[in-house]
């Protein structure tokens, strides 16, 4: 037996996922009905009181940064997938996965030539140096 209820854990799901915790946000989106912003936010802070909300928002949240860790090598090995083994997807599909390999690739960008033997890591390093150096600029500034 749960010790939340079906609107407790949308309110939670809700507020780990998609609105950024956000608690306005997630009581609106979990079903929760009231007259003004700020009884939905007084509301929402009485549930992040309760232990048992609490707890489940903590798995929410390791699961979601577990996740985030995962999700781009996840999402490109899927994109080669579907463009390579999969026949029943459509050409259409297949041009879309391709374009968004070469986004994330930054091969659409003027400014950049592609090196066709870049590895992952090389392509992470100069990633990191650009942003570095756009930080280091913003510092100094």
């Amino acid at each position: 037996m749960s010790l939340l209820t079906d609107k407790e854990k949308a309110f939670c799901e809700i507020y780990v996922w998609f609105s950024n915790f956000d608690i306005e946000t997630a009581m609106r989106m979990a079903g929760y009905t009231y007259a003004t912003r700020r009884d939905f936010v007084a509301a929402g802070r009485k549930l992040l009181k309760n232990q048992h909300i609490h707890n489940h928002i903590a798995l929410l949240v390791e699961e979601r940064n577990g996740a985030l860790t995962m999700d781009k090598f996840y999402v490109i090995e899927k994109l080669k997938r579907e463009f390579i083994e999969n026949d029943k997807v459509g050409e259409s599909n297949k041009l879309r996965a391709l374009e968004l390999l070469g986004k994330h690739m930054d091969m659409w960008s003027e400014k950049k030539v592609v090196n066709p033997v870049q590895t992952e890591a090389d392509h992470v390093k100069q990633s990191f140096e650009k942003r570095f150096t756009v930080v280091n600029n913003e510092a100094h500034s």
